[in-house]
């Protein structure tokens, strides 16, 4: 039943998960590649050696479904709980949120926890463990779990001290400590029988580590939000408590403190964790830490193997208004100072009299001001809000075009409702700022067409596909109901219903398939956003791209080709790649991101059924994903070490006289050592040189 990569996946999970000390194993397997058979596979191989005590998470409803639904393919019988006092029996499927509210799972000993979206653990910025990953701690017997699997065995006592604490803090807010004191009075005691229990629990945690251990399979495409989220994994895919001898200086760091800096180049300030200096790249430190646990053995990640293929294309979106914006936003770089004095004030007008020449830089910093202010009307949001209304008029031919060729048609979009939009009724105050006033006065005299705009006329894009295609159209977003969502999905993926549409909403990109699996339709997937994170169009791309695919693909963006998107693409993509997609995806993260830029300075027409349609993206984007250089490697190795000076020098002792890694490679490299040659390599630092 598995395909040969997804065999592939179980065979490494259990070569990781059969160690005596092999607690966890993630994979980042993209989008569309079948990780739920992933799971389940290596749930089965658990259950044929009698470990059937395996607990499936998963974010929501409709996922959920997906596990039940396809445990019977590989001779599995899964369960859903019931409620929050239901632990099942045999291999079972849950919530988070029932995750987070069901003591009762602490009654049974777990052979597997599977983590499906494997982020719910803890997504902040501060590297917090969520609910839901306090509680999968504590299921997996992990060394810090004593606190949570003492709150979860003991319930009742735990409530009640959380009950007089707050009481007691209430008190002493007031000034009333007597009142304070006789609450000690009931609260110590329980504290105590806590911290008893508590004990007991560290000792069975501790007795329970090693092969018997309870193992947590991880699932994500992109695991960790942050750097400080790979705190999820300590424990499971890595400790970084082993091996590490603290230090005794000022600034010598904690076993956490220290995995930061040798992984992502953080440092030292004043006695705390600091986030690395500015000439510290941070995307080559977070795509090589992604390396460095595929060479452990503990993280597996990759794109769809199919034999079908895919495009990705940007259509060219001709816009009367959009390129009329774009001259509007252009007159501030080309205009005349003087196109201004007609609208000065009174005084104004006197001032620029008496001297002209004051008075033109007044006028021309007076038009800077009033571009400013416009442009901050005229925000990222507010285009992107324009843009789609603008682009899903455009897509109606378009889509119409692909229905008639008998393909099925998805439709990502953001807005849901029209919304309330004048970005170019700005105006000043003449007695506040007088030549900011004129110079805003003579950009509305000229583009009046842009200010009088009814602009609250654009149309959501549900409101214009709907009016278009109400009789061939299915809407999917958060305002209709799960068995609303099922139909819908089942509507549109039916044969049966021919050619359709499916409008959904941008957050609405996972839990649900919608690929052609029979070869009759076609699928065609148009994105009216901007692909400025990779890793969520890469979900969406793969609503239609999946495992089981039996025709060629094609995803689709417009482009109005006005200087404005072109300015606010490029103001994202530019940016670096978020360290979710730099973590979960590798090298992977950055040659997504030059196909996506590389297909929007491609765009074109591209009518439907144009000659090659549908093929050439796989090998694009394998030819982008491009592998860490040694000068990468030498670099993210330099900020590990810390760069060195006289304070953390010190620390290695007297005599330790270490090498830059770059320097090190450049030193090997121009050496252009022979086979049969020999070389002496200094050994007063630490293998700076040797290692190249």
């Amino acid at each position: 039943m598995l395909l040969p990569e997804q065999q592939q996946d179980v065979i490494d999970a259990e070569a990781r998960l059969t160690q005596p000390t092999g607690y966890g194993m993630l994979f980042t397997n993209g989008t569309g590649t079948g990780k739920t058979y992933t799971g389940l596979g290596v749930a089965k191989r658990f259950a044929k050696q009698g470990k059937d005590a395996i607990l499936v998470v998963v974010p929501d409803r409709n996922i959920l479904e997906g596990w039940l639904r396809s445990g019977p393919d590989l001779g599995l019988k899964v369960t859903a709980l019931e409620n929050t006092k239901d632990h099942g029996t045999g291999v079972v499927v849950t919530t988070y949120a029932n995750l987070r509210d069901n003591n009762a799972l602490l009654k049974r000993r777990w052979d597997l926890v599977i983590a499906d979206e494997v982020h719910e653990m803890g997504q902040s910025q501060e590297g917090t463990i969520t609910e839901s990953g306090l509680r999968i701690r504590a299921l997996t017997m992990h060394p810090e779990s004593a606190e949570t699997r003492t709150q979860m065995a003991h319930p009742e006592l735990y409530a009640e001290i959380v009950a007089l604490t707050i009481e007691q803090a209430g008190h002493l807010e007031k000034q009333n400590h007597a009142a304070a004191a006789e609450i000690d009075k009931v609260l110590l005691p329980k504290v105590r029988r806590f911290a008893e229990l508590k004990v007991q629990q560290e000792s069975l945690i501790e007795q329970g580590q090693g092969a018997g251990r309870t193992r947590l399979l991880m699932l994500s495409a992109t695991p960790f939000a942050w750097e400080q989220s790979t705190v999820i994994a300590q424990g499971y895919l890595f400790d970084w408590n082993e091996g590490f001898v603290p230090g005794r200086g000022y600034n010598a760091p904690s076993a956490y403190q220290n995995f930061m800096i040798q992984h992502f180049g953080w440092r030292m300030r004043y006695g705390k964790l600091t986030k690395p200096e500015w000439s510290v790249n941070s995307s080559i430190m977070q795509r090589q830490f992604n390396t460095w646990l595929k060479n452990q053995g503990v993280l597996r990640g990759r794109m769809l193997l199919s034999d079908f293929d895919y495009d990705r294309k940007f259509i060219a979106a001709n816009s009367a208004i959009g390129q009329r914006i774009d001259r509007g936003l252009q007159w501030f770089w080309e205009a005349d100072p003087s196109e201004a004095l007609p609208f000065l004030t009174e005084g104004a007008r006197e001032e620029y009299e008496k001297d002209p020449k004051s008075g033109l830089d007044k006028l021309r910093a007076g038009i800077h001001k009033a571009s400013r202010k416009l442009r901050s009307e005229f925000d990222y949001l507010t285009r992107m809000r324009m843009l789609e209304a603008i682009k899903a008029e455009a897509a109606v031919p378009y889509i119409r075009a692909q229905l008639e060729l008998g393909r099925k048609v998805v439709l990502f979009h953001d807005l849901i409702q029209g919304q309330r939009l004048d970005p170019f009724n700005v105006k000043f105050n003449p007695q506040e700022d007088a030549w900011a006033y004129a110079a805003m006065e003579a950009w509305r005299k000229e583009f009046d067409d842009l200010v009088t705009y009814p602009w609250d006329t654009l149309k959501s894009p549900i409101q214009t596909m709907m009016e278009h295609f109400a009789d061939r159209a299915r809407v999917l977003n958060g305002r209709i109901s799960d068995k609303e969502k099922v139909a819908a999905v089942d509507w549109f993926n039916d044969d049966d219903t021919g050619p359709a549409l499916l409008v959904v909403q941008a957050d609405k990109d996972k839990g649900w398939s919608g690929h052609d699996t029979t070869g009759k339709h076609q699928r065609v997937l148009i994105n009216l956003g901007l692909p400025v994170r990779p890793t969520r169009s890469i979900q969406q791309e793969g609503r239609i791209y999946r495992v089981g695919q039996a025709s060629n693909a094609m995803f689709r963006y417009f482009n109005t080709q006005t200087s404005w998107e072109r300015a606010a693409f490029a103001e994202k993509i530019a940016e670096r790649a978020e360290a979710a997609e730099n973590l979960g995806l590798g090298e992977m993260a950055r040659g997504l991101r030059d196909a996506y830029i590389e297909a929007f300075e491609d765009t074109g027409d591209w009518p439907p059924g144009f000659e090659g349609e549908g093929t050439g993206g796989k090998a694009r984007d394998r030819e982008m994903a491009q592998i860490l250089s040694d000068w990468d490697r030498a670099m993210s190795m330099y900020w590990a070490q810390r760069k060195k000076n006289q304070q953390t020098k010190s620390e290695e002792g007297h005599e330790y006289y270490p090498t830059p890694e770059p320097i090190g490679l450049k030193m090997v490299q121009w050496l252009d050592l022979r086979p049969g040659e020999l070389a002496i390599e200094p050994s007063a630092g630490h293998g700076a040189i040797a290692r190249w």
